[in-house]
């Protein structure tokens, strides 16, 4: 693990507000943990006035903006968001990566007709599906990554039960970074694990810090990092101040407050926090991959949730 890096954890939404005639989506919650001296990880999820972190764009600019804000040189940066990143690689059409997935989003946002929101989301995925003709059987009514089918995650095709609808947020980021995807900032952004197979060299010439995205499922997280079978907010103080002293750390957070209010960002720190617990262990953001997908996987196109099939307490 870089031991410059910084960690920041992103919740999605899909929400949009009215501002005159334009609908715009709502901020990304965020959340920073710092590694510092003595083993402490500062956790900053505001401001110094104490305004809540949010995301107006998920791009290299806006990403790069609230850690210039927050943390003195920052290094480089090892994100966890709340989205989906990559479709089953039975989907995949020639060398399609997850960069074409994303401005393919960019270019359906700029021609759309239907309503920002969870509208949109559904015409997009609903219109990748129909390309696709899948098939729906029984024992699998969408189409499923490899760690989906793992985690018993949701696909993100699926719109019903609204509450567990992972598109429109999936939506909204991928359309923000395929807007960007052509801007001098994004050439420091990469992928976990789509950019990070031998035949991908990492990129050169980039300016500044590396930025290196991977996809996050907090439910999954809140279990299996924090041993909380549901999220619950009023207990993260203490969940993650135990998690962090079973790895040799503790937790110093100004803001307490503010997380145990907001669902959204407890689970923007949760994401930071197993960021940063999983670099640690070297199970995410390096070439390291978990074993056993099927043959026919593509880290480029399909990704993976970081985590999935890892002990987040056992060191490699």
């Amino acid at each position: 693990m870089a031991r410059t890096a910084v960690y920041l954890g992103v919740d999605q939404t899909g929400a949009v507000k009215r501002r005159g005639q334009e609908a715009i989506y709502k901020p990304l919650p965020a959340a920073l943990i710092i590694p510092g001296q003595k083993q402490v990880l500062q956790v900053r999820v505001a401001t110094k006035e104490g305004r809540k972190f949010g995301l107006s764009s998920f791009d290299a600019e806006e990403i790069t903006s609230l850690l210039d804000a927050a943390v003195p040189r920052p290094g480089d940066v090892r994100i966890l968001v709340d989205c989906v990143l990559g479709l089953p690689s039975s989907m995949r059409r020639n060398d399609a990566s997850i960069r074409d997935l994303l401005m393919r989003a960019a270019l359906f946002d700029s021609r759309a007709k239907t309503p920002a929101g969870r509208e949109r989301a559904a015409a997009f995925f609903s219109e990748i599906l129909a390309e696709y003709k899948h098939r729906a059987t029984p024992e699998e009514m969408w189409p499923l990554r490899h760690c989906e089918r793992l985690l018993a995650s949701n696909s993100v095709f699926q719109q019903h039960p609204f509450q567990k609808n992972i598109q429109s947020g999936t939506y909204r980021i991928w359309r923000d970074l395929g807007r960007s995807m052509r801007k001098p900032e994004t050439a420091a952004l990469r992928f976990w694990p789509h950019d990070f197979t031998e035949s991908v060299p990492k990129p050169d010439g980039k300016s500044g810090p590396e930025i290196v995205i991977a996809e996050g499922y907090p439910s999954f997280y809140w279990r299996q990092l924090l041993g909380m079978r549901t999220r619950q907010p009023a207990l993260l103080k203490n969940a993650l101040t135990s998690t962090a002293s079973q790895i040799g750390w503790t937790i110093a957070c100004e803001h307490w407050s503010l997380v145990e209010s907001d669902p959204d960002l407890a689970d923007a720190m949760v994401l930071a926090m197993t960021a940063f617990v999983l670099d640690l262990s070297g199970q995410a953001f390096s070439r390291k991959m978990t074993a056993g997908t099927p043959e026919d996987f593509s880290a480029e196109f399909e990704g993976w949730i970081a985590g999935t099939q890892a002990d987040f307490f056992t060191a490699s």
